[in-house]
């Protein structure tokens, strides 16, 4: 990586960019006073939830969300697909000496530790799932090792997986610098296009050519492009798919799929000014005061329905008194933990406050 662009990894201090308000939850007055200065560093999900509705976002921003910490079982199972396929990859780095089943098993160990610390026991007992389970997530590696055999890898893992960046954004809505952020599941050094992001997709949708065809359109995997066209880097990212129900062998789709999603500069440029348009948008709430309850265009978006989730605001925006009330008295709702992925593993991609400021 470029050393006179910035572009080293280095040690994240939360002192280095102002990324959320400290104390959470917020009241309405000092989220509106002070946005530009609680809220410097935006990522993908929170312009998603913002474009989805402004004031789902409003409530999320003064610190609110559902009242369990607990992850839904369907993320444990990524998440361990993850350690699994990160523990095989960077065992060709750090372990050169292991044949190909010794390999294969450490991998495996590594996800079943992390299921065995991250499982949630009662919601597991209450919803026996037939897919996302360890016994299935075993089954599904066996597969997949059996699947590729011993076939030489295209790619190293060249830094920590679950890598957080930043990185700052021109625009003229606030004085204030802004900076997008996230984290990315790997960067590796690819044997045809250099260093790259990796991206770890596993989904219990079969994997046609639309869903493949879908990442083409993904803002997360563009911002990803975008991060490696600030480090003088290719904007590709090679996408690995994992059906998680195993299939038969008369099965119409893949077990397993990749592509890569590639970025032009008019598209990176394209993606800059929709982010403007977005701080822009919030500049124009922040100056009328209101916050659109646009998720009721689509009730789904409230009560939930077929690909959609219980909004857990929807008891507050129906409230004429909601900037009144406390939001914790609602069913369902609590504080929640601050949001900084771009913090991941204590480590961070991308220039800081100062190295913005030009200091």
């Amino acid at each position: 990586m470029n050393k006179n662009n910035q572009n080293n990894l280095c040690e994240a201090s939360e002192a280095s960019v102002v990324s959320e308000a400290n104390e959470l939850p917020l009241t309405h007055e000092e989220l509106m006073k002070n946005f530009w200065t609680l809220y410097t560093t935006w990522d993908n999900s929170m312009r998603s939830m913002g474009n989805q509705c402004p004031r789902k976002l409003y409530w999320w921003l003064r610190g609110y969300s559902w009242k369990t910490s607990a992850k839904p079982i369907y993320f444990l199972f990524g998440s361990a697909w993850h350690e699994i396929k990160q523990e095989y990859y960077l065992s060709f780095k750090t372990q050169p000496e292991l044949n190909h089943a010794a390999r294969s098993i450490n991998a495996f160990n590594a996800g079943k530790k992390y299921w065995d610390e991250n499982e949630n026991i009662q919601d597991i007992e209450a919803k026996p799932n037939p897919v996302d389970n360890i016994h299935n997530l075993n089954k599904l590696w066996t597969t997949f090792i059996n699947y590729y055999g011993e076939e030489p890898l295209a790619f190293e893992i060249i830094a920590k997986p679950e890598l957080g960046w930043l990185w700052s954004i021109s625009q003229d809505t606030t004085e204030t610098p802004l900076f997008l952020g996230g984290s990315i599941d790997a960067f590796i050094k690819h044997k045809t296009f250099g260093t790259i992001v990796l991206e770890e997709k596993s989904t219990s949708a079969y994997l046609t050519d639309k869903y493949m065809q879908q990442w083409e359109y993904a803002t997360q995997l563009t911002g990803y492009a975008w991060m490696l066209n600030q480090l003088e880097h290719k904007p590709i990212i090679l996408l690995q798919a994992a059906h998680k129900r195993v299939l038969g062998p008369t099965a119409k789709t893949p077990q397993f799929a990749t592509c890569l999603v590639e970025k032009t500069p008019e598209q990176l440029e394209e993606f800059e000014n929709e982010w403007r348009n977005f701080f822009d948008s919030i500049n124009l709430i922040l100056k009328n005061n209101f916050w659109p309850a646009s998720g009721k265009t689509d009730p789904r978006q409230c009560v939930g329905g077929f690909g959609f989730s219980t909004c857990p605001y929807r008891g507050l925006c129906s409230n004429s008194a909601r900037l009144q009330v406390d939001p914790l008295n609602f069913p369902g709702i609590g504080v929640r933990e601050k949001w900084t992925p771009w913090y991941r593993l204590g480590e961070q991609i991308g220039n800081t406050k100062e190295k913005a400021k030009g200091e």
